[in-house]
């Protein structure tokens, strides 16, 4: 029915007003409306209920006013709810199921005593209504006894409007039927009340017992029991309702109940404690709130029952916990405090009444300035108002005066917290560091004798130093010009190879080779003597083995490349030599072009590996060994190594020639090391270092 029609005026038509546009349907039938009036107010009286009385009232309002549709609402408080409608249009009664009686608008509604029509109320009612093409509506108040408790509407979309016979008509039966729709209305909201309540007795958490005021405990009649209750005392309804108060109360407790009883009486209300005993025996704790109630004719005490074993426990461990606190407090060598916010103390553990000699009443509401010298008790205050505006925790040392004279250092800390109503103490425990005090002064003491004494000492020391400094100089002097004499030995060492090679080669062998030559005249000389040409044979053999052997060692004291070549190349020579002569393979490995342009320490690296090569040819008794040389930034190293039997490199012991014990002095002279690495049967690696220099 909600259409786009601009908005328009619905006239207004009430008891009071007649007038606008006749009905276009038939006429009414005058003859029948009271006979139907009659008929609805007969249906409606026989109604048990509000629900089935709602519909035969809209009926007949449509049927009076001859209108399309139409609904009756309910007041539930500052609500109305359409409680039964016909003829309405859905999307409309989407919007007006529930409307608030709060806008100013609807509030006329609320006071109004005839029948109005809707449209007049508000513009904002006017365009609702036409939004969803009702053109005419008019609304009739549901009062009894001056209350309002509904509305009766109906609406059309027709542009007629009802004649005023009959809207006073229809208004007649609702003021006949006022007063029964109240009932129902009233009833209604009983039974709702009831179910509220017996759902609020049934569901509460604490047992509820109704009982006759008690005249004595004998003659307590119990009323009524909720369920809670039954769960409690372990009966059922019906069992508890043929007990009396001394058939549910402990023993000790019965002497009392007669006063309990009298003071309920004569005060209306009380509370108490008692304890309460169940079906099977058990005990149970209760806390009863037990009021003075009228049931009807009859006054009876309406008593709230709670279980109060949680409580109890809960409130003994409590106690035995702050019990525990206490003790725990009491003796802890630490003290401790709590002052509130206005600086009064409210706890003082028992070491702090024993270190500060006061009595807990001396202390207690009382604040540090009624206690303590004013610049102490400023302190104090000082730093409790600082935890408290910035809530954190702060630590502080301070100084207490002594009961008995002196003074006393405590580091305390200090912390801020709230109890369960909100209200901010500040917390505080302190250890007594006095003796500490003392101590850290003792040390203070001692240390500054320390310094005194490290102090002359390191001025002794550094004296030594300075004389063990210029010691070290001097022994590196000497280390220097031992390099240098070493240097200059192996160098003269060499010139004199080189001399004797050059004689072995310029003089003894050209000799030899004359005297060779001066033999083979004389051969052809001596003829067919065989005696002497025997001689003859075995001098010129023995002067041929005197020419090798000066030539072989021309060689090996001056080989040329030693001089005329770098150690590469030496060594190559020198693994040949060892080959033919000694049948020792040597594999040489020279890195990086290793060599060196002083020819002292190139002499001396070829004997050194001369040497190890022979002793490994001589002794080791092995076919195959190896040498490397390698340069490492001013250094060059030189590895000789073979698989043969090995030896203990602490057996050696120095002997005569060029041996071991000399190539490690001469080494250890030239500022390098020699490292040997060796066991019977494992072979030998022999490791030397040895610094590049000059003469």
């Amino acid at each position: 029915m909600a259409t786009g029609r601009r908005q328009e005026k619905a006239p207004r038509a009430g008891p009071a007003r007649g007038g606008g546009e006749k009905p276009t349907g038939p006429p009414a039938d005058r003859a029948g409306l009271n006979e139907r009036l009659l008929n609805a107010l007969l249906a409606i009286s026989r109604c048990a209920t509000l629900e089935e009385a709602l519909e035969p009232l809209l009926t007949a309002a449509l049927d009076v006013t001859r209108m399309e549709g139409g609904g009756v609402y309910w007041v539930e408080g500052e609500v109305a709810v359409l409680r039964c409608h016909r003829g309405l249009p859905e999307a409309f009664i989407r919007e007006v199921t529930r409307m608030s009686l709060t806008p100013p608008p609807v509030r006329v509604l609320l006071d109004q005593r005839e029948p109005i029509e809707v449209g007049e109320i508000s513009p904002r009612m006017r365009e609702l209504l036409l939004r969803h093409g009702i053109r005419h509506a008019f609304s009739f108040p549901l009062r009894a006894q001056g209350i309002l408790f509904g509305f009766l509407n109906v609406g059309s979309t027709r542009a007629q409007v009802p004649e005023k016979e009959d809207l006073q008509a229809l208004w007649i039966l609702v003021k006949e039927i006022e007063s029964l729709f109240f009932r129902l209305y009233s009833e209604k909201a009983l039974r709702e009340s009831e179910q509220r309540y017996r759902t609020l007795w049934e569901c509460a958490l604490d047992g509820i017992l109704l009982h006759d005021l008690l005249v004595s405990p004998q003659k307590g009649h119990f009323v009524d029991a909720n369920d809670c209750l039954c769960r409690i005392l372990g009966y059922t309804r019906a069992e508890i309702l043929t007990l009396t108060v001394l058939d549910i109360v402990a023993e000790e407790e019965k002497k009392a109940i007669a006063e309990l009883a009298a003071r309920v009486r004569r005060a209306g209300k009380l509370s108490f404690e008692t304890t309460l005993v169940t079906k099977d025996g058990r005990r149970v704790p209760v806390e009863v709130n037990s009021n003075v109630v009228q049931l009807g004719e009859r006054r009876v005490a309406l008593a709230i029952i709670r279980d109060v074993t949680e409580r109890q426990r809960a409130t003994a461990a409590l106690r035995e916990s702050e019990e525990r606190f206490n003790a725990f407090m009491d003796h802890s060598p630490a003290i401790a405090w709590m002052r509130d916010e206005q600086g009064r103390y409210v706890y003082l553990s028992r070491t702090y009444i024993n270190r500060s000699g006061k009595e807990p009443e001396e202390c207690l509401g009382k604040t540090a300035f009624d206690l303590w010298p004013r610049e102490i008790a400023e302190g104090f205050w000082k730093l409790d108002q600082e935890v408290l505006r910035t809530g954190r925790p702060a630590e502080v040392m301070e100084e207490i005066p002594l009961p008995a004279g002196g003074r006393s250092y405590w580091w305390n800390v200090k912390f801020p917290f709230q109890d369960a109503s909100g209200r901010r103490f500040v917390g505080g425990i302190g250890v007594d560091i006095t003796e500490r005090k003392r101590m850290e002064a003792m040390l203070q003491q001692a240390k500054e004798r320390l310094e005194e004494q490290v102090e002359a000492r390191t001025s002794e020391l550094n004296h030594t130093v300075d004389q063990l400094q210029s010691a070290l100089q001097e022994l590196e002097r000497h280390a220097e010009q031992l390099q240098k004499i070493t240097l200059e030995v192996v160098q003269a060492e060499d010139r004199e190879r080189r001399r004797l090679a050059e004689f072995l080669h310029d003089d003894l062998q050209q000799t030899l080779a004359a005297a060779k030559f001066h033999l083979g005249l004389l051969g052809g000389r001596i003829g067919d003597d065989p005696p002497g040409r025997e001689i003859l044979e075995q001098i010129k053999q023995m002067l041929k083995e005197a020419i090798e052997q000066s030539r072989s060692l021309s060689h090996e004291l001056g080989p040329p490349a030693l001089y005329q070549s770098d150690l590469g190349a030496v060594f190559e020579w020198l693994a040949g030599q060892m080959e033919s002569k000694h049948g020792l393979a040597v594999q040489v490995e020279i890195r990086d072009q290793a060599t060196s342009q002083s020819e002292p320490v190139r002499s001396f690296l070829f004997r050194t590996a001369q040497e190890l090569l022979f002793n490994a040819a001589k002794h080791a008794q092995v076919r195959e060994a190896k040498l490397r040389l390698q340069r490492v930034r001013e250094e060059l190293w030189l590895t000789v190594s073979d698989r043969g039997r090995g030896f203990d490199p602490a057996s050696l012991t120095q002997s005569a020639g060029f041996g071991l014990a000399t190539i490690r002095e001469r080494i250890e002279l030239l500022g390098g090391r020699l490292t040997i690495k060796s066991a019977p049967g494992q072979g030998s690696i022999f490791f030397i270092t040895v610094p590049d220099v000059a003469v």
